[in-house]
């Protein structure tokens, strides 16, 4: 108790003291007036403020550490300055401060297992590989500069890559309009998906039927749903499946979901199968382009089908042409049933069904 600290004469108790606290802090004391009822009750105070009232701003730079960092005050004043879409400001805002959510950056908060790039496979995902160095934005950044430009552009580091074509672009272009166009560009660039032929959901080949898979995890309990769509060569609707499968990881879901379109696949007679994932994670494990999982039950069942006679096909896709697998997912989340069989698709999917089968033309 406080009134234990401070002596009968109402002073504060510095013999007590003394034994309790560090010097340093023994001063800060001093300057403290003791408890007493006329000074009256006690009051919280915000020491981050003058006023000592409470404010946000305070409160969040003092989180971050932005309070004393000139150097992100004026970055993000010479962001606000660029004439461009507010999300493309908050986007540059987060690639200078290195907060893209990259597989580099996903593997470091635990997020997933793998940090290869999933477009090219080639190099780790990190924030300059995906804006850069990925073969798909190498080859956006190449028709835009000379090739001269194109050797200083491309040997900058990540930091300094930035902050010379937002803030000094002379010393890459003589165009005047070269950060607007970068700032642009850099947000379209940051996923796979820009790649034209990549948005659109494809029909197989006359007589094979495509399977495309999802898996859900729901934040809070863990609890996953899988499910898959099946399409013949006309995009038209064949089968589709929701299931319950209990608490995992998102990527032992998506393992799970590639499980159970496989095996009903096999079950039903299909022998020329394209099977469609927006997981990079568990198709590199599958294909064996990964350490990680090895020998793990769920990856050893899926490549025993894998190697069973018929004329199977695995590979990623990104999220934009795998909608009908995600909604069905989705709407597999409220179900109080283990399992869901669809021998059409539910009319909350049938907008999706058409809209793929006539894009896909």
């Amino acid at each position: 108790m406080v009134a234990d600290i401070v002596s009968e004469s109402g002073d504060w108790d510095w013999a007590r003291l003394c034994g309790l606290l560090p010097p340093r802090l023994l001063d800060q004391v001093e300057t403290v007036l003791p408890p007493q009822s006329e000074a009256g009750p006690d009051v919280p105070s915000w020491r981050l403020e003058d006023r000592r009232i409470f404010a946000m701003k305070s409160a969040y730079n003092h989180i971050f550490d932005y309070g004393n960092d000139d150097q992100s005050i004026t970055d993000w004043k010479r962001v606000w300055k660029i004439q461009v879409p507010q999300r493309i400001r908050v986007f540059l805002w987060l690639a200078l401060h290195r907060r893209l959510l990259t597989n580099v950056e996903r593997e470091r908060r635990h997020l997933t297992a793998l940090v290869q790039c999933a477009v090219c496979f080639d190099s780790p995902e990190d924030m300059i590989h995906v804006l850069r160095d990925c073969m798909v934005a190498r080859n956006l950044w190449s028709r835009l500069l000379t090739e001269a430009q194109y050797a200083t552009f491309s040997q900058l580091s990540g930091e300094e890559w930035f902050r010379v074509n937002l803030f000094a672009p002379n010393t890459v272009t003589t165009r005047k309009e070269w950060p607007h166009v970068f700032s642009i560009l850099c947000c379209g660039s940051r996923n796979p998906e820009r790649r034209g032929p990549l948005l659109i959901w494809k029909r197989p080949a006359p007589g094979w039927i495509k399977v495309n898979v999802d898996a859900a995890v729901n934040v809070l309990d863990q609890r996953a749903v899988v499910g898959g769509v099946y399409r013949d060569s006309d995009g038209e609707w064949i089968y589709g499946f929701s299931r319950n499968i209990g608490r995992c990881s998102v990527v032992l879901a998506e393992l799970w979901a590639i499980l159970e379109a496989l095996r009903r696949a096999w079950e039903k007679g299909y022998r020329f199968v394209v099977l469609e994932s927006d997981c990079a994670d568990a198709v590199q494990m599958i294909l064996g382009n990964s350490e990680v999982f090895v020998g793990h039950s769920l990856v050893a069942v899926i490549q025993s089908f894998i190697r069973r006679d018929w004329q199977l096909s695995i590979s990623w896709i990104p999220r934009d042409c795998n909608k009908c697998a995600d909604r069905l997912v989705a709407l597999g989340r409220g179900q109080t049933a283990a399992v869901v069989d669809y021998a059409t698709p539910p009319i909350e999917l049938f907008e999706l069904v058409m809209e793929d089968a006539m894009v896909s033309v």
